[in-house]
């Protein structure tokens, strides 16, 4: 049987980890005449996932088995990404279950937006005290060791070399990505220097989004060119190498800020399917179209548009790697825009993250909504009685 599949043949189908790689990039699979699985004696666990996927992918890309892979026909249906999202609609509130999830959390959101709407001391200001925390757990998440005290070190060497002397409200995403920032090895000699860059980064894209998002209350959020930004900024000066480009581990060259020119998939789950990187241009721009239409319909509340929206970039997976800190970054900005807290993920292990994301991408997003809504309501409590106790001192 000839498959005609787009990119001339299917990709890979086995996880095989990248050393230091969040992204495991799958390689070309030509088929061929097999025996089938099951007439086989012994079937390891690795065949049964190849296979799965193997279906899975034929079935999701279907609509390209009767098009001349050379035909105009065949080349637009490929570059619009209407293959990949019309299978998985990741827009789709009601089938991923946000709908219902709010609901279940209605009575929450009420007590949080009663909370927010009393609090003396705006959500901005409660951002730019949480930064540190912030971050530091963000990166955490990823695999980085450093801790607290640490990223504190960090943050004070950039209030003291940088912030003190650049007005990051007034700096765009472009020139964010290319300050001059210091050298974190120099105040903590003995720490890991790539995860020293690593929460580096982190911090300055936090500190510009706890400046500059509040100025726009009420919008859907930072726009491609500001994303595209910040995720140069995230992965800049990994590579010691390669100062413009994302590591090497992250497969193929790709200049800072430009989206994968790989096949994508996570080791965690083997049966995800991520769009071709042709696919990828046309899916964020339809992403960045959702939540502008979400956000303007105000049907869902703002912190469902915001768990919906991590969920939705993720499955997406655009850039070579730190697609996870810069969908935290979106979440972010979006939480402050709308005068809700950054979410701080702590204790949090990196296991239990992916599972969540893992589920919600599957339909099942209660237990990701449901911890951001309660540390959410949580933060708002707190700074409640921190509200509370300024009052009666002054009292």
């Amino acid at each position: 049987m000839k498959l005609t599949f787009y990119l001339g043949a299917l990709q890979a189908l086995h996880s095989r980890p990248v050393p230091h790689s969040r992204l495991v990039l799958y390689s070309r699979l030509v088929f061929h005449p097999r025996q089938p699985l099951l007439a086989r004696p012994f079937v390891t666990e690795a065949e049964k996932v190849a296979s799965a996927r193997r279906e899975l992918l034929e079935k999701i890309y279907e609509p390209f088995a009767k098009l001349d892979k050379n035909s105009p026909e065949y080349n637009e249906l490929a570059t619009s990404g209407r293959v990949w999202e019309d299978y998985w609609q990741p827009g789709d509130s009601d089938k991923y279950g946000y709908t219902r999830v709010q609901q279940e959390v209605a009575s929450t959101l009420l007590k949080i937006d009663t909370l927010k709407n009393a609090m003396s001391v705006p959500a901005s200001v409660v951002a730019k005290q949480l930064v540190n925390s912030y971050a530091q757990q963000s990166a955490a998440i990823e695999g980085n060791r450093l801790n607290q005290s640490e990223s504190m070190v960090i943050d004070e060497q950039l209030r003291s070399e940088v912030f003190s002397k650049t007005p990051l409200g007034s700096m765009s995403a472009d020139d964010i990505r290319n300050l001059d920032l210091p050298d974190p090895s120099v105040v903590l000699p003995q720490a890991d220097k790539l995860q020293l860059i690593e929460l580096r980064n982190h911090l300055v894209a936090s500190h510009w989004i706890s400046e500059t998002s509040p100025r726009a209350q009420c919008s859907s959020g930072l726009d491609e060119s500001e994303v595209r930004a910040l995720s140069a900024l995230t992965m800049r000066d990994l590579d010691p190498h390669e100062k413009n480009r994302y590591p090497t581990w992250c497969g193929d060259p790709v200049m800072l800020g430009g989206y994968r020119t790989n096949p994508a998939g996570i080791k965690s789950n083997p049966l995800a399917v991520f769009p071709y990187p042709l696919e990828v241009d046309a899916c964020m721009r339809r992403f960045f179209q959702w939540r502008q239409r979400v956000s303007e319909e105000k049907e869902l509340h703002p912190v469902i548009i915001a768990c919906q929206t991590v969920v939705y970039f993720l499955h997406i997976h655009p850039f070579p790697d730190g697609n996870g800190r810069v969908s935290r970054m979106i979440m972010h900005d979006y939480l402050l825009r709308h005068g809700y807290i950054p979410i701080v993920f702590t204790p949090f292990s990196r296991p239990e993250y992916l599972r969540m994301m893992m589920n919600a991408q599957d339909g099942r997003p209660g237990e990701f909504v449901s911890r951001v809504v309660t540390i959410q309501l949580e933060w708002m409590q707190t700074f409640q009685l921190q509200d509370m106790a300024r009052n009666s001192h002054h009292e």
